[in-house]
Parts: structure tokens; sequence; C-alpha cells
């Protein structure tokens, strides 16, 4: 992330190909961006923010496979959004997102 780059917020997998997700957390904190949202995704189930040293990293987790509506109600608190939708159809299924 360069320094014309401020996303809201930032979604990582845990395990990322080279280096985890904890790790890119850790630098990101390092290089300032210490009031940047950031969720873990992981099929995981230990969540890092329920241990000491790796929650000062991220700011919250989710475990996958998850439903829209759960990675929805992670953004919600982070964004300070509120989301409006319109009513599900009966033959609308929830999908699992891996």
């Amino acid at each position: 992330m360069n320094r014309d780059n401020h996303p809201d917020l930032v979604v990582l997998d845990w395990m990322l190909p080279g280096m985890d997700g904890l790790e890119v957390c850790r630098r990101l904190r390092e290089r300032g961006h210490t009031d940047l949202p950031i969720i873990i995704v992981s099929a995981n189930v230990l969540d890092p923010t329920a241990r000491g040293t790796d929650s000062m990293y991220c700011n919250d987790f989710l475990a996958k496979p998850f439903i829209l509506e759960d990675l929805l109600s992670k953004l919600k608190p982070h964004l300070g959004i509120e989301w409006t939708a319109a009513a599900a159809s009966p033959n609308t299924e929830a999908q699992a997102i891996r």
C-alpha cells in the first residue's frame, strides 16, 4: 500500500502465499496505519483477536466459510454504516463464501 492509497478497511486471509495475514497486519501497523480497520478471514477457527499479541494487529476476525450477512455485520461497526436492502425473495438461499 502506497502513501496515496488510503483504504477504508482491509480484509485479509490468514493464509497468504509467502507471508501470512497477521504478518501483513503487523507491517501495516508498523508503517503507521494504526487507525486502519483490518479484518482477518480464515478457515482456522482460532480467533487471533482472542490472543494477546496478535490482537493488536487486527481489529476483527471472520471464520470461513461465511455467508454475506456475516461479512456485512463485521463491516458495519468498522465503517460506521447502516445497511439497507430490499426484502429477499422466498427462493433466495444463503450461499457460503469460501
